[in-house]
């Protein structure tokens, strides 16, 4: 008599099979979403093997400030959520990804955690040119983030390294919708250390946007004097 043994590899198999569905979606995604002739966007494939970076991608067109131009953000909410929210901005050298080793103490505490790239930067588009690149121009789209997504009671995280351009974001979103936010004083949040992960893991997930020059417009804008 044969006898059979169920679930061998289940799970192995089941990540496999999920892999496969979720490239699937990311290229239909892609495809949906066209892309200004203007701007660049960098392959779902640099982001592919960047550790700690389980957080699923949403991403945005349609606000008016953005001028079809795809932004790309995470949003998390925690199980226990306590209806305040972490806005969490990176600086002018870095992208969502700094953030990452904190998101799941935040949930702990019950924040909602929200985390844009901004255009230019991490998976959102990227104008091929600088000038753009204003702190009006950024202030703008995330105004409208804000009120799409309706964040209320919202504390700041800011990325430690080029943080420069966080802090501006911030006091300018501050300024101008003061009665969604909290009066608490920004989180600052480190950058990457080897302590958290290899050289040379570190250092893969800092270029990973930035495949070439073409890339690195607002990095060369927002660059530290």
């Amino acid at each position: 008599q044969t006898q059979l043994t169920a679930g061998v590899l289940a799970h192995d198999c089941a990540h496999i099979l999920q892999g496969f569905f979720q490239s699937k979606r990311l290229v239909q995604k892609a495809q949906a979403w066209p892309l200004r002739e203007d701007a660049l966007r960098t392959s779902e494939a640099r982001f592919a093997q960047l550790p700690n970076y389980p957080w699923p991608a949403h991403y945005i067109a349609s606000l008016p400030g953005l001028a079809g131009l795809r932004l790309h953000y995470l949003d998390e909410v925690s199980p226990v959520q306590n209806g305040k929210v972490m806005l969490c901005l990176h600086g002018g050298a870095g992208w969502s990804y700094a953030f990452s080793p904190h998101i799941a103490g935040w949930l702990a505490q019950g924040y909602r955690i929200v985390a844009p790239d901004c255009i230019g930067f991490g998976k959102s588009d990227k104008p091929k040119r600088g000038q753009m690149h204003t702190i009006a121009f950024h202030t703008g789209y995330l105004l409208q983030l804000i009120e799409h997504l309706d964040l209320k009671d919202i504390s700041l995280a800011l990325h430690g390294v080029g943080q420069e351009l966080g802090k501006s974001l911030g006091a300018a979103l501050q300024a101008q919708a003061a009665e969604r936010f909290a009066a608490s004083p920004p989180t600052a949040v480190p950058d990457l250390t080897v302590n958290a992960m290899s050289e040379t893991e570190r250092l893969a997930a800092l270029v990973a946007p930035y495949p070439d020059a073409g890339h690195q417009a607002a990095l060369r804008a927002f660059a530290n004097p």
